[in-house]
């Protein structure tokens, strides 16, 4: 029984010497400290420098620590970073690292310091060696020093990856691939008529209104963008004429989708556009005044196509939510007229022309 407390003692004492030799790093830089503070007076003022270790972010990390374990004891004064930093500039002196006895004495007296701490982290075979050192600034004496094997663990391993160089370029942010957004607003038509079928006509500039649902890809390096959009119009156009001695007032409105392809550069913050668009009939033509009667729309090319024309203008953008809210302005122009089948050749009755104000909510992909 006696034998196998004996062998019991020695394990625990092995133990406790084995675990003495190898400590945590916060518990490291505590015995350190507690060490250190055993030989310093109390009240003095002390000046605590990076330990010089293989990344910055450890030796931040490392005099952080201390730093924080002796202010929580009360009994000293430490002197800020700033000041060090203002004093390290003044005499172009890079304190942290591995520095010499007299630096650190010289930094001391510059900041007020009655004595300056720095120390040494370094890797060894299976774990790591943490040496910190205390010096009296006046005297130049070696006050206190720690020598303390650690532990090879996750968080030491964590702050020894060294950090990316803030000179490096980062890359560039990469631009939208797609645009997809939907609009609404009004137009304000200026109408061509067509002069057989309204003689001595004046076309009355109308509101209409416009809604519409887009999508477009845009370049990946540049401003420059290619968007397909999908506008789906109420078309109202009013046109006063004279038969004889008479003058006549008739009104006329039917659906269209107007479809643009449009040439998108974007100009500090500022999208301005141009490109050609067809429109295609959606129901009839209602004819409404002298007579009120339905039409059937022309189809002259490809058996859907009433016309095609040429469209341009710009839009600005402010970011609301997962998307912007944009504001457009356009003008449109008709290369061909609107023309209404009648039992015989195609009647031409006017040609679109007219400016466009809408609002919308588009989002980036």
């Amino acid at each position: 029984m006696k034998k196998c407390f004996m062998i019991l003692c020695f394990l625990v004492v092995g133990v406790t010497c084995v675990m003495g030799q190898s400590l945590t790093l916060d518990r490291a830089v505590r015995a350190a400290q507690k060490k250190i503070e055993r030989k310093i007076p109390e009240g003095e003022k002390i000046a605590i420098y990076d330990i010089n270790s293989p990344t910055v972010k450890l030796s931040l990390e490392l005099r952080n620590n201390l730093e924080t374990e002796f202010v929580d004891t009360g009994k000293f004064k430490i002197v800020s970073r700033a000041d060090l930093d203002k004093v390290a500039q003044e005499m172009n002196f890079q304190y942290s690292g591995e520095v010499s006895d007299d630096d650190m004495k010289a930094m001391g007296q510059k900041v007020g310091a009655d004595s300056v701490i720095t120390g040494v982290f370094s890797v060894i075979s299976n774990g790591y060696m943490l040496t910190i050192k205390t010096i009296d600034v006046e005297s130049g004496e070696l006050l206190a020093s720690s020598r303390t094997r650690l532990r090879k663990d996750k968080g030491i391993e964590y702050l020894l990856n060294p950090t990316p160089s803030y000179t490096q370029t980062p890359p560039p942010p990469k631009k939208a691939y797609f645009v997809l957004g939907a609009r609404g607003g009004i137009m304000y038509l200026l109408n061509s008529l067509n002069e057989d079928s309204f003689p001595n006509g004046s076309s009355i500039p109308i509101i209409g209104q416009e809604y519409s649902v887009y999508f477009g890809t845009h370049s990946v390096s540049g401003p420059i963008g290619l968007v397909f959009e999908g506008n789906l119009k109420i078309n109202s156009i009013s046109a006063e004429y004279t038969r004889g001695n008479t003058t006549k007032n008739d009104d006329f409105s039917y659906m269209s989708l107007d479809i643009p392809v449009l040439v998108r550069l974007g100009i500090g913050g500022i999208n301005l556009f141009a490109g050609p668009y067809i429109s295609i009939p959606l129901g009839n033509l209602t004819r409404s005044g002298t007579e009120t009667k339905d039409y059937t729309l022309s189809k002259p090319v490809l058996g859907f196509m009433s016309s095609w024309g040429i469209l341009g203008g710009l839009s600005v953008g402010f970011g609301l939510g997962p998307g912007y809210l944009t504001l457009q302005g356009r003008y449109m122009f008709d290369f061909n007229e609107i023309s209404v089948e009648d039992g015989g050749d195609p009647t031409k009755l006017f040609r679109r022309h007219g400016v466009n104000a809408t609002i919308g909510y588009e989002f980036w992909l």
